[in-house]
């Protein structure tokens, strides 16, 4: 680590500051480790940065464009992804951070493959395959082993997070979970995040009580086998696998938090450290977060594990038209302005730096 963010952080754990002035080290820090992340960055990671942007010079994201042309990719039929990427980048465009010429590529990829698509769907395929590669880990068991032990190598902790289409019926669901489990069984993984939308397809906000009740039996299969097979860091000393329990929409907030609490609550899992994301740009996310820490420090103070409250900022939307809704007594979220939206979306959950203390 450089000698100076981690002078930064002995320094706060050491004398702990005052709540402002904890929040004004935060923001040192945050720009320091902004400021270190660059100097490491190679050619190859460098490249990406600079194409990336967009036509008004603001950074896109590679990941955004990626997902426009995802849906294209659910078909193994390659006239049914030659007839999807034609539809796509009719409806979306292409991708702005690639060359010209890629982007011209594409574009008579896809007409030339309405005609011979078993030729050229497969080059397309490659190429986004591709641009991805430095962002998404291989599942294939030998590349996925062989980068885990090289970041581990290197003092790095993985969070891995499985990539999938959304849920479609309880059979999908059982294998997404059943995947999961085998994750957490290999002796590299120390840390995953799930989704309850991943494991449990019939989500019903009408039946909240039932559809809790159906996430909870998923998670405590998921925290038995974190708690069964421990992992063993470099110091050697063996803990249980972390588990950090994601959302990706409104829908899912209350239901995790409700979920992750009473689980947490039971005397089997007392002892056992889990996470909890909240996104920022829900309105909601503030008073949940000051629940949860309230709850997390009772929850101590009665012999429990501490929790981990992960904030993030929130998904990158797409408009076409600029128009977002906030549901009904959330707030003033109704805005035609696309910045304005997500200036005032993202400024929902704004902490101070010790509300998260206790958890």
């Amino acid at each position: 680590m450089n000698p100076q963010i981690a002078q930064r952080i002995a320094n706060v754990k050491t004398n702990p500051p005052s709540d402002d002035a904890l929040a004004a080290e935060a923001v040192l820090l945050a720009a320091d480790l902004l400021h270190e992340a660059k100097r490491q960055q190679n050619s190859t990671e460098k490249s990406p940065t600079s194409q990336n942007r967009g036509h008004d010079g603001r950074p896109q994201r590679q990941t955004d464009d990626h997902g426009t042309l995802r849906p294209a990719f659910r078909s193994h039929d390659p006239a049914r992804i030659a007839d999807q990427i034609k539809h796509l980048l009719a409806e979306h465009g292409v991708p702005k951070y690639f060359a010209n010429w890629e982007q011209i590529a594409l574009q008579l990829g896809s007409m030339v493959g309405q005609y011979i698509p078993q030729l050229v769907v497969p080059f397309i395929v490659a190429k986004l395959r591709a641009e991805t590669k430095s962002v998404i880990l291989p599942s294939e068991e030998k590349e996925l082993r062989s980068y885990l032990q090289e970041r581990r190598a290197t003092g790095t902790r993985l969070n891995l997070n499985q990539l999938g289409e959304a849920i479609l019926g309880e059979e999908e669901a059982r294998r997404r979970l059943d995947s999961y489990l085998q994750l957490l069984t290999r002796p590299d993984v120390e840390y995953i995040s799930v989704k309850i939308s991943s494991v449990f397809s019939q989500i019903n906000l009408v039946d909240f009580h039932g559809t809790v009740e159906e996430i909870k039996s998923r998670l405590r299969e998921l925290y038995r086998q974190a708690m069964r097979y421990e992992f063993v860091p470099a110091e050697g000393t063996a803990v249980p696998k972390f588990i950090n329990l994601d959302m990706e929409e409104y829908r899912d907030l209350h239901l995790t938090v409700a979920a992750f609490q009473q689980v947490l609550d039971e005397p089997e899992f007392m002892k056992y450290r889990a996470g909890i994301v909240l996104q920022a740009y829900l309105p909601d996310s503030h008073p949940v977060q000051r629940e949860l820490t309230t709850w997390a420090k009772a929850r101590v103070a009665r012999g429990g594990a501490t929790i981990k409250i992960r904030i993030v900022k929130g998904p990158i939307w797409r408009w076409k038209g600029g128009s977002v809704v906030a549901r009904l007594g959330a707030g003033p979220l109704h805005h035609q302005s696309r910045r304005r939206c997500q200036l005032q979306a993202d400024g929902h959950l704004r902490l101070p730096a010790r509300k998260c203390d206790g958890g």
